[in-house]
């Protein structure tokens, strides 16, 4: 199961919708209790235009996992809200209470702020979204820093180097990493 959904979130990344839906299909009828491939497939029929199978989708991922955030975040975008007070908008205010990683934050926010807009709650709105961009930018800023301190251990290999102009001699201590497409002329340092 874990293959075929591996697959399945490369043919995301490479927009192969159609190949995608075959992938998380095939995880499923291998392990029908793989949420996350539930939740990707369901993600992967919204991008298609597949919408009744979308909030199916979610329906059987929130019978696997009531308390999902992610799951929760999705169903707001299955519908538009015209109503105040609806089941939707109740679980992710219990959601709020308990969520504790950023990214869950992130959902819950996300997630109220749609139906604060969709029903004209505009303050509600931005409030919400204003939370969920900064815990945002607080996650991708973590997500960052730890890829640029898996990249530390390697620097001892890198020696220091010298460049010569015509003007002087400028020293460096810091490795460069000059990146670019494979084969394209560019080189790393």
């Amino acid at each position: 199961a874990d293959i075929a959904y591996n697959q399945g979130l490369s043919y995301q990344q490479l927009l192969q919708g159609e190949r995608s839906l075959a992938a998380f299909q095939l995880a499923l009828s291998t392990e029908p209790e793989h949420l996350t491939a539930r939740i990707q497939l369901a993600e992967t029929y919204s991008s298609q235009g597949l919408f009744v199978e979308f909030e199916k989708t979610l329906e059987e991922a929130v019978s696997l996992d009531n308390d999902n955030f992610h799951v929760w975040y999705l169903k707001t975008s299955a519908r538009r809200f015209t109503q105040y007070s609806t089941d939707i908008e109740k679980k992710l205010c219990d959601l709020k209470t308990v969520a504790k990683t950023t990214e869950e934050k992130c959902f819950v926010h996300f997630g109220l702020g749609k139906i604060y807009d969709d029903t004209g709650r505009y303050d509600l709105a931005f409030e919400h979204f204003d939370i969920a961009n900064k815990q945002r930018f607080r996650l991708v800023k973590s997500t960052m820093q730890a890829q640029l301190d898996g990249l530390n251990p390697s620097a001892h290999l890198v020696e220091p180097f010298e460049l010569s102009s015509e003007n002087g001699k400028l020293e460096e201590l810091a490795p460069v990493f000059i990146i670019g497409m494979p084969r394209s002329g560019t080189t790393l340092l």
